[in-house]
C-alpha cells in the first residue's frame, strides 16, 4: 500500500501544476473569446469524451485489473487491436457527422470542431496501451511529466489560435495539439516500450469486459451530449458557455484533486485487493479522503464565488457568479459518487454501475430537459438533483456489495462537515466585511480557508494528515 500511497501522492501533486497552467488559460481565453465560443467548445468537448471512452473500449481497465503479474504481449496486443477498430468507427462517424453538416448547412461553426475532434480521436489508440502499460505497475514519474508538458502545449496552443482568430476552434485545437505531444513523449520516454502491433487473438475476453465497461461510460456521455445539444437548441450557445464556465469554476477542487488521480485510482485499487485489502476498506477510504477536500472546497467555493468569477473570468461573466453556487451543492455528492466504475470493475462488480447508469442517465436528462425551457439556474437545480439521486443510488449498490459499518461513513461524514465549517469561517466573515478587492478577498479568504482547514485536520487526526507525514517522513 504505500507504493499505492506514493503513486496516487505523486499524481495528485504534479496535477496542481497542470491546474495551474490551465487556470492561467482559462483566464486568458474567458478574455479573448466570447461565451458563444465556450458554448461550442462544450458541444464538441462532449463528443470527444463520448468518443473517447468509445476507443478505449475499456481496453486500459481491462489490463489493468489482470492479476498477472506481468502483462502478456497478447492482452497488449489484443487491446491495441480491439482500440484502432474503434477508433476508426469513431473517427468515419464523426467525419460523416461534418460532412452531413455541411451538406445541410447545419451547425456550420461546428464542423471544423468535429474535424480536429476526429483527428484528435485518431490519435488515442497507442496512447492507451502506453500509459495502461505504466499505470498498471504504477509508475507515474513519467506520465505526471507528460501530463504537465502537455497542459502547457494544449494552453499555449488555444491561446495562439485565439488571438489569430480561430473562435471556438482555438479551444479544440489546443486539445489537438496536446494530444499529438502526448503520443510522441510517450514513444520517446516509455522505458519499456511495448510493441505496438494491433491484433484480435484474445479479442474474447477483451470484449466481453469492455462491452459492459463501456456501455457504463458512455451512458453519462451520451446523456450529457444530447443534454448539452438540448440546451444549446433551446437556451442558445451563449447561456450554454456561461454554464460550461459556471461548471468549471465549481468542480475546480473535483479537478484539482480527483482529475489529478483519476487515471491511478483503478491501478491503486487493483493493487489493494490483490494485496488482501476488502472492497469496504477501499470504498470507505476513498470517501474519507473525498469528503475531507472536496466539502470544505465546495463551500469556499460558493462563498468566494463572486471574486473567483471576476479574477479568473473578468467582469463580463458575471452572469455565472449564482451558477457557480449553485452548482457548489452538487460538488458535495461527488464523493459517493466520483471513481464508482472503477471501484465497481475493481471488485468485479462492473454490470452492477451499468444497472445504475441506464437508470441514472434517464432520470438526470429528464430533469434537465424540464428545467432547461424555465432558466439556466433551474438547470442547475436540476444538476444538483440528479448528482445527489446518483450518491444515494450507489451507496446502496456498494453497502450491499461490500456491506461496512454505518458508524463509520457516519464518523467521516462528521469529521468532513467539521473541516468545511472549519474552512468557511474565515471567507465568511471577510465576504461578510467587504472592505478588500476581488483579489485581495480571493486570496486572503483562499489562505483564511486553508489555516481553518489545516488547524481542524489537525486537531481530528485526519489520515490525509497521516499519509502526508508519512510520505514526507516526519
Amino acid at each position: 500500500m504505500g507504493r499505492s500511497v506514493r503513486a496516487l501522492a505523486q499524481t495528485a501533486i504534479w496535477h496542481q501544476g497542470v491546474l495551474a497552467i490551465n487556470v492561467a488559460g482559462l483566464m486568458v481565453t474567458a478574455r479573448l473569446l466570447p461565451a458563444e465560443a465556450f458554448g461550442l467548445y462544450a458541444i464538441a468537448f462532449t463528443v470527444f469524451q463520448f468518443a473517447a471512452v468509445l476507443v478505449q473500449f475499456g481496453q486500459d481497465a481491462h489490463l489493468i485489473r489482470g492479476r498477472a503479474v506481468t502483462l502478456a504481449p497478447d492482452a497488449l496486443a489484443t487491446a491495441l487491436g480491439v482500440s484502432v477498430a474503434t477508433a476508426l468507427v469513431a473517427v468515419a462517424i464523426l467525419l460523416g457527422t461534418a460532412a452531413t453538416f455541411t451538406s445541410l448547412d447545419l451547425l456550420s461553426d461546428l464542423t471544423p470542431l468535429l474535424a480536429i475532434v476526429a483527428g484528435t480521436v485518431a490519435v488515442l489508440p497507442p496512447i492507451l496501451i502506453l500509459e495502461a502499460s505504466l499505470r498498471r505497475d504504477l509508475q507515474t514519474a513519467l506520465i505526471v511529466r507528460i501530463d504537465l508538458a502537455c497542459a502547457a502545449i494544449q494552453v499555449a496552443g488555444a491561446i495562439a489560435l485565439a488571438v489569430w482568430g480561430a473562435g471556438a476552434a482555438a479551444l479544440i485545437g489546443g486539445l489537438f495539439a496536446s494530444t499529438v505531444a502526448r503520443l510522441l513523449l510517450l514513444l520517446v520516454g516509455h522505458p519499456d516500450r511495448p510493441a505496438l502491433r494491433p491484433r484480435l487473438t484474445e479479442w474474447r475476453a477483451a470484449f466481453r469486459f469492455g462491452g459492459t465497461y463501456t456501455a457504463t461510460g458512455l451512458l453519462p456521455r451520451a446523456s450529457v451530449m444530447l443534454r448539452t445539444m438540448l440546451l444549446a437548441s433551446v437556451a442558445g450557445p451563449a447561456a450554454l458557455g456561461l454554464l460550461n464556465r459556471a461548471q468549471t469554476l465549481s468542480r475546480l477542487a473535483d479537478t484539482a484533486m480527483v482529475d489529478g488521480i483519476k487515471p491511478m485510482v483503478l491501478p491503486v485499487m487493483a493493487a489493494a485487493l490483490r494485496e488482501g485489502g476488502t472492497g469496504a476498506r477501499v470504498y470507505l477510504t476513498k470517501v474519507d479522503h473525498l469528503v475531507a477536500v472536496m466539502w470544505p472546497a465546495a463551500i469556499v467555493i460558493a462563498i468566494l464565488a463572486e471574486p473567483l468569477v471576476e479574477v479568473l473570468l473578468g467582469t463580463g461573466w458575471t452572469d455565472t457568479v449564482p451558477l457557480v453556487r449553485i452548482l457548489a451543492l452538487a460538488i458535495l455528492a461527488y464523493p459517493f459518487t466520483r471513481m464508482s466504475t472503477k471501484f465497481f470493475a475493481a471488485i468485479g462488480e462492473e454490470g452492477v454501475m451499468l444497472r445504475i447508469q441506464i437508470v441514472q442517465q434517464v432520470i438526470g436528462f429528464a430533469l434537465v430537459a424540464g428545467a432547461a425551457f424555465h432558466s439556466i439556474e433551474a438547470v442547475c437545480v436540476a444538476l444538483v438533483a440528479a448528482a445527489w439521486i446518483k450518491a444515494f443510488r450507489i451507496a446502496r449498490a456498494v453497502r450491499s456489495l461490500t456491506p461496512y459499518d454505518p458508524g463509520a461513513m457516519r464518523r467521516i461524514q462528521a469529521r468532513a462537515a467539521a473541516l468545511a465549517a472549519a474552512a468557511a469561517l474565515g471567507p465568511a466573515v471577510l465576504t461578510a466585511g467587504g472592505v478588500a478587492g476581488p483579489v485581495a478577498t480571493l486570496a486572503l479568504g483562499g489562505a483564511a480557508a486553508a489555516a481553518g482547514w489545516s488547524v481542524c485536520a489537525m486537531l481530528t487526526r485526519h489520515p490525509l494528515l497521516v499519509q502526508a507525514r508519512r510520505l514526507l517522513g516526519v
